[in-house]
Parts: structure tokens; C-alpha cells; sequence
């Protein structure tokens, strides 16, 4: 199995992008569900209370469904960012004429976001993923 099937199954949005579109089908079905409360609401007599705190439950209903998207629709932005970065990494790595023996600032510098040297040394990458190493 080579490394493009495997960054394909870590990075792949599929389930993801299916959970989004069925926590906006679960809002459009809530917005149906506002809607045609408020019509009943304007054509009957209702009891206000009872009105009132299905609207809430509604409105709560709706809120969680958005929070969910939210987060399910950063989570897929994030996992792009990092494919593309991975990916870009490979692409400099597949270009080296030669084996890597020296530095390569290019190199360094398309995989490395920044460096803090506290009481340990970290390195963040690009794509997220954090080392820490321990300075001796």
C-alpha cells in the first residue's frame, strides 16, 4: 500500500462532508417545522405557553444543528489544509534530484511553521502536528 492510499483513508472528508449535508437537511427540516408552526399560529387559537416553548425547543433544535455544522465544516477545512500541505511537501521532496543529505532551507521552510526553545524545544509543522523534544 503505498503512501497515497494511506493519505487518502487519514485525510479523506467523505463521512465527513455526508455528516454535514445531513445536519443541514436536519435544519431545513426545522425550518419547515418554524414555518409551519408560525402559519398554524396565525390561522388558529393557540395556547401561547405551549407555542412558545415548542418555538424554543425549535429554536434550541436548531441552534445544536448549527454548532454541529460549524464544527463538522472546520473540521473538513482543516483536514484540506493539512492534504495540501502534505501534499505540497511530498511534491519538494519527489522533485530532489537526490537523496536529502544536506540542510534544505526550501525544504525546511515549507514544512516547518515555527520553533519555540522554552525548557524543552517544539517544532510546529504546517500541517498541525506538534514535536516536542526534551532539551538535555
Amino acid at each position: 500500500m503505498g503512501y497515497e492510499v494511506i493519505l487518502e483513508e487519514l485525510l479523506d472528508t467523505t463521512k465527513l462532508e455526508k455528516k454535514a449535508a445531513n445536519i443541514q437537511n436536519e435544519m431545513e427540516i426545522v425550518e419547515e417545522l418554524f414555518r409551519k408552526m408560525v402559519d398554524e399560529n396565525s390561522r388558529t387559537t393557540m395556547d401561547q405557553k405551549k407555542y412558545s416553548k415548542k418555538y424554543n425547543e425549535l429554536v434550541e433544535r436548531y441552534k445544536k444543528a448549527q454548532d454541529e455544522l460549524t464544527e463538522v465544516e472546520e473540521k473538513i477545512q482543516e483536514d484540506k489544509v493539512r492534504k495540501d500541505s502534505i501534499d505540497t511537501f511530498i511534491d519538494r521532496l519527489k522533485s530532489q534530484e537526490t537523496i536529502l543529505t544536506d540542510f534544505d532551507e526550501a525544504l525546511w521552510a515549507s514544512t516547518i511553521d515555527k520553533v519555540v526553545i522554552e525548557d524543552d524545544i517544539t517544532f510546529y509543522f504546517r500541517d498541525g502536528t506538534e514535536i516536542r523534544q526534551e532539551l538535555s
